[in-house]
């Protein structure tokens, strides 16, 4: 299981990977594919992300399970 250690207030926690959210460019990284082939599984439904304002955002869980098929 891979953390990652997040800042609240004066100390540091760990946050496991699944619980974290990436941008597109984050996600297309942690998949070692371009950011062109991302958008292409999106809009195909493979990958489910949310938008935040006008940003797309994909959790670790998702980013884990197009990993994991």
């Amino acid at each position: 299981m891979t953390h990652a250690l997040r800042k609240v207030g004066t100390s540091f926690q760990e946050v496991e990977f699944r619980h974290r959210k990436f941008s597109v460019e984050e996600a297309a990284e942690h998949l070692r594919i371009s950011r062109a082939h991302l958008f292409k599984l999106i809009k195909n439904g493979t990958i489910k992300p949310f938008k935040l304002g006008n940003r797309t955002i994909i959790t670790g869980e998702e980013i884990q399970r197009v990993s994991a098929s």
